[in-house]
């Protein structure tokens, strides 16, 4: 189980890798990289959000569901072939994988609980924060870095491209 984050549409993408397949192959190389990287961050946000402890005691165990065998972790995933730009320009995202991880961060999301257990495993939770307890937070408190990165990487290819252009 994996819940990904989505950040926000991106415009202009055929135009920007036209300008630089013609101008600078390698500048479409370092947006890439820079892309890679901004979403490696946000990964490595959500980790740091999840932490090692269990966030409840039920959850402190070894088992299937547990949190010390089953945590899962954050990654940025490229998506390639079934996202819009996919193949020349690819989308990232951040998966959380796992099933303790997801569980613990969605739980009570779609209902208060089935059982009794269930009901006090939500509350217990909701004193981490409501339903998407990290994961959203966390991509939502990184969203102006992600937007800084990615315009000061387009802003250095225009500015490349441009010097290439009036040469």
């Amino acid at each position: 189980m994996a819940e990904g984050v989505y950040i926000g549409d991106v415009t202009g993408v055929p135009e920007v890798l036209a300008a630089l397949e013609k101008f600078g192959p390698d500048l479409h190389a370092e947006l890439i990289a820079q892309m890679r990287n901004t979403a490696s961050s946000v990964a490595s946000a959500i980790d740091g959000a999840l932490g090692s402890d269990a966030p409840i005691s039920g959850m402190g165990h070894y088992g299937a569901t547990g949190w010390y065998s089953n945590r899962g972790s954050a990654e940025a995933v490229e998506e390639t072939g079934s996202m819009p730009y996919a193949g020349d320009w690819p989308i990232y995202r951040v998966m959380l994988t796992g099933v303790a991880g997801p569980m613990a961060d969605i739980a009570g999301r779609g209902g208060r609980g089935n059982s009794i257990q269930g009901q006090a495993m939500i509350a217990a939770l909701n004193r981490h924060g409501q339903p998407s307890r990290w994961v959203w937070q966390v991509a939502k408190g990184s969203e102006g870095r992600m937007t800084a990165s990615m315009s000061s990487a387009a802003d250095k290819a225009a500015d490349t491209t441009s010097a290439k252009i009036a040469e």
